[in-house]
């Protein structure tokens, strides 16, 4: 019975070092911005596409007279909004991937962690341009 009572007030050896649990933290952070952005990266895309649609399809009433068509140039600029904000949202996607490559290094995940923050906070500033349109 003792032996037992003393296996159980035995303080095991921690199996990660504080090293590694910050590395765990930095790649849990990274994972968490990349899901955000994958989720601003579809909803561009949406809207792009309902915006296209809207212009190509038929089933609506189109102006007749020319003036009246140049509405259609506000799209432009949150088109380029938005594919600037596709574009940082491959960018992010991108740095995620390089994590799986050398997911050991401290350094290097700080490193990702800070060019992952800085592409979504552009990703996400473009977006809503974008969605001010």
């Amino acid at each position: 019975m003792l032996d037992f009572i003393a296996i159980l007030l035995q303080v095991p050896a921690p199996d990660v070092t504080l090293k590694n649990d910050m590395a765990s933290i930095y790649v849990g952070q990274i994972k968490a911005a990349y899901e955000l952005s994958k989720s601003l990266f579809t909803t561009c895309l949406t809207i792009m596409g309902g915006s296209i649609l809207l212009i190509v399809s038929d089933s609506y009433l189109k102006p007749k007279l020319k003036k009246g068509k140049l509405f259609y140039l506000l799209f432009m600029p949150a088109w380029i909004a938005f594919l600037t904000s596709l574009y940082y949202g491959n960018s992010t996607e991108r740095w995620q991937e390089s994590v799986s490559i050398n997911a050991g290094s401290e350094n290097f995940l700080r490193a990702i962690l800070t060019e992952i923050s800085h592409c979504y906070t552009i990703q996400f500033n473009t977006f809503l341009t974008g969605s001010s349109f």
